[in-house]
């Protein structure tokens, strides 16, 4: 993380995450257009060079948000 801050802004991309309540997160992934009924597909990436597909709960989406930008506000 502590590399990427500095590249993102270099490139003008957000480095917070915008203050969104669980209620607003829910209601965005539930009508993206990879949802389908209460699950979302996401890409996640576990290691540089590496990418996986995941059908996730919508619910769960608010955790994986939480662990991933944790500390992005600071």
């Amino acid at each position: 993380r502590e590399r990427m801050i500095p590249i993102l802004q270099r490139m003008n991309l957000p480095t917070k995450f915008p203050n969104v309540s669980t209620e607003e997160l829910l209601s965005i992934a539930g009508h993206d257009k990879k949802a389908d009924g209460d699950t979302v597909s996401i890409t996640t990436v576990p290691d540089v060079g590496c990418f996986e597909l995941k059908n996730i709960k919508c619910n769960d989406v608010i955790d994986m948000a939480r662990k991933c930008l944790e500390g992005l506000d600071k």
